[in-house]
C-alpha cells in the first residue's frame, strides 16, 4: 500500500505518480484538493480514474480540511479512484484499513470572509459508537492526529493564526484529544500496526505503544510493506 500526503489540488503530481507504478494500492490522507465544483470535480475525477485504469492501480481518499464535504458522501466511488466517507473500511493487501477524514483549518477567518474553499463541516467528527463496534483493524488513516504525536503543542504558525481566532487554540487542542479517543476506544479490540496522518505538511513517524504513527509530508509518499499472511 502507497500512503499519498496531502496534494492540495496538483493532479498533475498524482499523474505522474500513477505512471510510475502499476498494480498498486494507494491511500490518500487527504487535502486532496476536491474544491466548491461538482462539475469540474467530475471531469477531474474521471481524469485520474481513466489513469488509473490505464495503470492498474487503486486509490483511495478521505477528505482534508481544504475538501469539499460533498464529494465524500459515497457517491465519488469511480472504477479505481474512491472517495471514501468517515469510518470507511476498506480491504486491500489482506489487511484491514479505516480511515476517517476532517480536521479544522487554522485559516478558517479569512476564508470564510473570502467565501475561500470553506466548509462548515469540515472538522473531524468523533463517532464512538462506530469505532466501539470495529474490529481487525490493522491501519487507521486519518487527516490529523493525536495529541501525542507530531506535532506536539501549539508553535508561532498557530498563534500567528488565533489572533484573529479566539477560540482556535481550544479547538484544536480538543480536536487533537478527540483523536486521541478515536485511539483508545480503537486499541481496546483492534492491533492497529499503523496509524497515518498528513495536515501538517511534514515527514515524521514515531512509535507510541504498539503503534506506529507515520506523518507523510505534503506531495510526499510512504511504501507500506504488509506481510499479506495472516
Amino acid at each position: 500500500m502507497i500512503i499519498v500526503g496531502d496534494t492540495h489540488g496538483n493532479f498533475g503530481y498524482l499523474e505522474y505518480l500513477f505512471g510510475q507504478m502499476e498494480g498498486q494500492n494507494l491511500f490518500h490522507v487527504g487535502d486532496f484538493g476536491m474544491g466548491d465544483s461538482i462539475i469540474n470535480g467530475g471531469v477531474i475525477l474521471k481524469r485520474l480514474d481513466a489513469k488509473l485504469k490505464a495503470t492498474n492501480n487503486v486509490m483511495y481518499v478521505i477528505r482534508g480540511n481544504h475538501d469539499n464535504p460533498a464529494f465524500w458522501t459515497g457517491d465519488h466511488m469511480y472504477d479505481n479512484i474512491k472517495l471514501i466517507p468517515d469510518y470507511t473500511v476498506v480491504e486491500a493487501e489482506g489487511k484491514r484499513f479505516l480511515g476517517v477524514g476532517g480536521a479544522i483549518s487554522v485559516d478558517r477567518v479569512p476564508r470564510i470572509a473570502q467565501k475561500n474553499f470553506f466548509w462548515a463541516d469540515e472538522i473531524f467528527v468523533l463517532d464512538k459508537e462506530k469505532l466501539a463496534e470495529m474490529r481487525d483493524i490493522d491501519v487507521v488513516v486519518t487527516h490529523t492526529a493525536p495529541h501525542f504525536a507530531h506535532p506536539v503543542g501549539i508553535n508561532d504558525f498557530v498563534r500567528g493564526w488565533a489572533k484573529n481566532d479566539p477560540m482556535l487554540i481550544q479547538m484544536l487542542a480538543q480536536e487533537r484529544l478527540d483523536l486521541t479517543e478515536m485511539y483508545d476506544i480503537l486499541k481496546e479490540n483492534n492491533n492497529i500496526t499503523h496509524h497515518f496522518y498528513g495536515h501538517f505538511h511534514a515527514d515524521t513517524n514515531m512509535i507510541y505503544e504498539d503503534t506506529e504513527f507515520i506523518c507523510v509530508g505534503i506531495n510526499n509518499t510512504y511504501d507500506l510493506r504488509l506481510d499479506k499472511e495472516e
